[in-house]
């Protein structure tokens, strides 16, 4: 595994440990993300401040990247309703479609 890469498999977690494990990566000091088996899990990115890399294979929940300001988050599938609700800064790429 690349020091400032790590993946991290969310098949069956819950939205709010999912998140948990994003931010003690990016604390911990990576630069990118990747996670696998997202299937509706809520927030991802929600309040990321850090100019990290989030790429996510599956189909992200509700409000991804909400009062986001900085990283860049690439999703490989559609993704749920409120995608970019209120975010300050970044960028978010859908290879999909998007709901609202």
């Amino acid at each position: 595994m690349n020091n400032g890469r790590m993946t991290i498999n969310a098949t069956g977690l819950y939205y709010r440990e999912l998140n948990r494990m994003i931010r003690e990566a990016i604390a911990a000091g990576k630069k990118e993300i990747e996670l696998i088996g997202v299937n509706g899990q809520r927030y991802i990115a929600d309040g990321i401040k850090e100019r990290v890399l989030i790429i996510i294979d599956g189909v992200p929940g509700n409000d991804l990247s909400v009062f986001m300001d900085g990283p860049t988050v690439i999703v490989k599938a559609n993704a749920q309703d409120g995608v970019c609700n209120t975010m300050n800064n970044g960028k978010v790429i859908i290879h999909g479609d998007a709901g609202d």
